[in-house]
């Protein structure tokens, strides 16, 4: 039998959500085990892992984003190369990845134009990003026992401060959004829920799907919500999709 050195908790990415996250998760008032932090590279895959020993990671958080500079093109490119590495690791048995947790985008449905889309809903996508998100999530999919993806709308927030203009505009279009504390708090809540699981041996795969909204639609400077705009969000649903928020929830007030 293989020895295995464990890894409790493992963060790959410091970006905007991965600061608030990693700083959430020192934070917390409930006993989690001490995260540590870790480099990725598509080629090697996790960094901080020594290349004669075996691993078990019960809880692997990735929230990491391609380089704002990059061509759509090359960001597509990003997602379809960046887990090579850490899937060589998988399958030559160095690395066994309990839970996973990675942060996605709803790009995933943006092949769907109409009616209600929930986080159940088939992924579909019509566009070089989209395609490669879902490539993405599916490599994950089968590199871990459990995984969990937290596909996002339009994140808004002190570090996100331009997507709050595009949710007043004049154009007809139907927009979501989330603030970036709302998903943060989603993901923390998940891995506090799955924290004693993921020290067990799970030998089934399994995926999770989140769509991460404020569960309101934002359209010509109105903000939609139901039930109270049932009748407008039906109408809406005939020509534009309603992204429909996972069942949130927050100690916040």
């Amino acid at each position: 039998m293989i020895k295995r050195q464990r890894i409790d908790l493992l963060q790959v990415g410091q970006g905007r959500i991965g600061q608030r996250l990693f700083n959430c998760l020192k934070q917390t008032k409930q006993k989690l085990p001490s995260i540590q932090l870790a480099r990725l590279d598509h080629k090697l895959g996790l960094l901080n892992l020594e290349s004669d020993k075996y691993y078990q990671i019960n809880q692997l958080v990735i929230c990491i984003a391609p380089p704002a500079i990059l061509s759509m093109a090359a960001k597509s490119q990003f997602w379809k190369q960046i887990f090579a590495g850490l899937h060589k690791q998988v399958q030559s048995g160095q690395l066994v990845i309990q839970q996973l947790y990675f942060v996605s985008s709803t790009r995933v449905y943006d092949g769907i134009k109409c009616g209600m889309v929930k986080a159940s809903s088939s992924t579909h996508s019509d566009s070089t990003m989209g395609q490669a998100l879902i490539f993405a999530e599916q490599m994950l999919m089968n590199l871990s026992r459990q995984c969990y993806l937290f596909r996002a709308v339009g994140l808004v927030g002190e570090s996100y401060p331009k997507y709050q203009t595009f949710l007043k505009l004049q154009d007809n279009k139907l927009r979501f959004t989330i603030a970036d504390w709302q998903l943060v708090d989603q993901m923390i809540l998940q891995i506090k829920l799955n924290q004693d699981s993921a020290c067990g041996d799970q030998s089934s795969q399994d995926y999770h799907a989140f769509l991460m909204t404020d569960g309101q639609g934002y359209i010509n400077g109105q903000v939609l919500s139901l039930p109270a705009w049932q009748q407008q969000v039906e109408a809406i649903k005939g020509h534009q999709r309603w992204l429909k928020a996972s069942n949130y929830h927050s100690n916040r007030q």
